[in-house]
């Protein structure tokens, strides 16, 4: 009796899970979800030395509303004869305006993965920009961005991409 009891109980809760995550998945599917690629110049600066660096991205985001959006990106920074990998995690604002066109300020954590030697930073990052829809489903998207981790070199790019939903 006891056995019963406990595999029914097991059954109910493997199917209210079951039914919260597709209720779950169905909720963000009907959120607008755009995605974007990008590169562009940048800079950084430490201690010992400044200069330039290249950039290249490619994230997604997830609108739940017409003003906010959350999303994350990987990227490639290269300079200096180092290479390192930021992964972004952001939120954005988006500044209402009529038309095409889509300001924001968008802030968040990065995690900065250096590829030419072990390890890796934490770091915050700011910046904003905009995305101009030129067609429902594509659109120009510029970005600049700061980053600022705890124990490495701070790092500002600016970036130019398409955006697509």
């Amino acid at each position: 009796m006891i056995q019963r009891s406990t595999t029914s109980a097991r059954l109910t809760r493997l199917l209210l899970e079951v039914l919260g995550l597709l209720a779950m998945t169905q909720a963000a599917v009907a959120q607008p979800v755009s995605g974007y690629v990008g590169a562009g110049p940048g800079i950084y600066t430490n201690e010992v030395a400044s200069g330039g660096l290249m950039h290249v991205a490619g994230g997604v985001d997830v609108a739940p509303s017409h003003f906010v959006s959350v999303g994350s990106d990987i990227g490639l920074l290269l300079g200096a004869g180092d290479a390192a990998a930021p992964i972004a995690f952001s939120a954005s604002a988006h500044i209402p305006t009529s038309g095409h066109f889509d300001p924001y300020v968008r802030g968040g954590y990065t995690r900065v993965v250096f590829l030419s030697e072990g390890g890796g930073a934490n770091a915050a990052h700011v910046g904003g920009g905009f995305t101009y829809w030129f067609s429902p489903n594509r659109a120009w998207s510029v970005e600049v961005r700061a980053v600022r981790p705890r124990f490495a070199s701070r790092y500002w790019v600016a970036r130019l991409g398409i955006a697509f939903r």
